[in-house]
């Protein structure tokens, strides 16, 4: 069960193929790319390359720490993995109150964070939405991306509106996700 939801958060994240490693196939791509296929998804590992090389160069990295709050295990492994190969430190949180929780702690420890990550629907608990009004309480000047797969949603549209510095729509790519949050964390409060 584990297996299959790690496979459909793969491809909730829009992930089409999984590179192989720089410069060789690591067993947990070829069991990752075998956890995918199984589960009835397309999957293809691709050998290094010039244009694998020119794709991870051109990514956008950073140093900081990042919280990323989503309620499936798998989208917030998988997002996790993508910031920390871009230099970032991550946290992860399941909902909103794990995730105010953890900016609390790390707050008062003198360790905050530079970036927040809200999935904006978590059923059955707090969505982005409702925590990032609650950790502006703490924290004010908070550099919060609202992150969702639903587009035509109202807070979306207009997230600064509702306390966000930023969006990333799911599905996102290791690309778009070192802009969105090299982006954010330049805004001054």
């Amino acid at each position: 069960e584990q297996k299959l939801e790690l496979a459909h958060a793969i491809d909730e994240l829009g992930v089409e193929r999984i590179e192989a490693g720089f410069p060789r196939v690591s067993q947990d791509d070829w069991d990752a790319v075998k956890l995918v296929a199984g589960a009835g998804l397309r999957a293809e590992v691709w050998g290094f390359s010039r244009a694998v090389a020119a794709d991870a160069e051109a990514l956008v990295r950073g140093a900081g720490r990042i919280l990323v709050m989503d309620d499936v295990d798998a989208v917030r492994s998988v997002a996790a993995e993508m910031l920390r190969s871009l230099g970032y430190e991550v946290e992860v949180a399941r909902d909103g109150a794990e995730a105010i929780a953890a900016y609390t702690r790390a707050k008062e420890s003198g360790r905050a964070f530079h970036a927040v990550i809200m999935d904006l629907t978590v059923p059955g608990g707090m969505g982005g939405e409702e925590a990032v009004k609650k950790l502006r309480e703490i924290d004010p000047a908070i550099k919060a991306i609202v992150s969702s797969g639903y587009s035509n949603d109202h807070v979306i549209a207009d997230y600064k509106k509702y306390g966000f510095w930023g969006v990333i729509a799911k599905p996102y790519t290791v690309a778009n996700l070192g802009e969105a949050i090299a982006k954010v964390m330049k805004l001054r409060s």
